[in-house]
């Protein structure tokens, strides 16, 4: 297989591909504990409740796939964004684990928030990137996804913040050669 794709990629591609079958496999040996418990339960019951108990996803995968964190709710307390694509579940029924995350042309990225002593997992934005943001005194989530339909090219940004208990969506804009912004 790696002398095909060395001949296939050359030496960079395959180097790639090692590095991408190393990190998938090295992600089930993250330890559980890198997420507080609560992280991990709130995850859980969310996988639970889109798939009616079809998906298994081990802690290690999940602690893996939530790499962007900040503190959405200024509680102190670190809030995570799960990066889906980066999750390595297995669907007992209903087809691939990733048809629970992924469309055609992004994927979702949940949002882990601390609530007080529990955590809540809100379901809450597609794209393909996300990363927290400061803006001002204000913690912010921004999800970026390829614009469809927009001369040129571009990047749908959405932005969200935590506002009186609840996420909502401060601004959308597409960032491209005609770049403008489509609300405030």
């Amino acid at each position: 297989m790696w002398t095909r794709a060395l001949r296939r990629f050359g030496l960079a591609g395959t180097a790639a591909l090692t590095a991408m079958a190393c990190s998938q496999q090295d992600a089930a040996d993250i330890p559980a504990r890198a997420l507080p418990a609560g992280v991990l339960t709130a995850f859980h019951d969310h996988l639970d409740r889109i798939s009616g108990g079809a998906l298994v996803c081990r802690d290690g995968d999940i602690a893996a796939a939530a790499t962007v964190s900040g503190d959405i709710n200024s509680d102190r307390r670190p809030d995570y964004v799960v990066d889906t694509r980066s999750l390595n579940c297995q669907a007992r029924r209903d087809g691939p684990a990733v048809a629970y995350f992924c469309g055609t042309g992004s994927c979702a990225f949940p949002l882990i928030v601390s609530q007080g002593e529990t955590w809540q997992t809100i379901a809450l934005m597609s794209g393909n990137q996300a990363r927290i943001v400061q803006h001002y005194q204000e913690t912010r989530i921004e999800i970026r996804e390829g614009a469809r339909g927009v001369p040129g090219g571009g990047i749908t940004v959405r932005e969200y913040a935590w506002r009186e208990g609840q996420l909502v969506r401060t601004g959308e804009w597409v960032e491209g050669v005609e770049a403008r912004r489509l609300t405030d």
